[in-house]
């Protein structure tokens, strides 16, 4: 249940992502939600639910980016949990300023996977110093809301469970 409210919550982002990249001449400071995805999941997730979550926000994000190959943002979103996993024991994902640092850090890689998935599959792309200008600003923005984001996700998975637990009791009563 978890996994479903989590990927409807990316997904409403990536939605609202998009017609904000229209309207605003700020549209240079929105965040990866891709990369906010995989950070969340890594770190709070199982790993079989956390995985096929991720995979599904960077599918979700294949189909609002059409000018990129399909499966980059799948595959970006799948790596970026799996790292995430890896560095979640040494890393205090639940503070504010490990948080925005990986965030950042972490739109950076996922700015090079993009790069060079883009060298892989789709020869023809000539837009690398476009995509290298907006990795900071990206980044930049995707730290900002990385801690509101992750705070309003962990109350949404409080509440998640506070209503299992409530169902749990009063099915125990009947």
């Amino acid at each position: 249940m978890k996994a479903l409210v989590w990927l409807l919550a990316f997904v409403l982002l990536l939605a609202l992502e998009a017609p904000i990249l229209r309207a605003s001449e700020h549209a240079f400071l929105l965040p990866d939600v891709v990369v906010l995805a995989a950070i969340y999941l890594g770190s709070r997730a199982g790993w079989a639910s956390g995985l096929l979550t991720a995979a599904a926000v960077g599918l979700f994000k294949d189909g609002f980016a059409l000018a990129a190959p399909v499966g980059v943002f799948t595959e970006i979103a799948a790596l970026g949990f799996l790292a995430t996993r890896l560095v979640a024991r040494r890393v205090d994902l639940g503070s504010a300023m490990p948080t925005m640092a990986t965030c950042g850090v972490g739109t950076f890689v996922a700015t090079l996977l993009f790069l060079l998935f883009e060298v892989i599959f789709h020869r023809a792309f000539d837009a690398w110093e476009e995509v290298l200008k907006a990795a900071p600003s990206i980044a930049l923005g995707t730290m900002l809301v990385a801690v509101p984001v992750f705070g309003g996700l962990d109350r949404l998975a409080g509440l998640l469970q506070r209503g299992e637990r409530m169902r749990g009791v009063s099915g125990r009563l009947r």
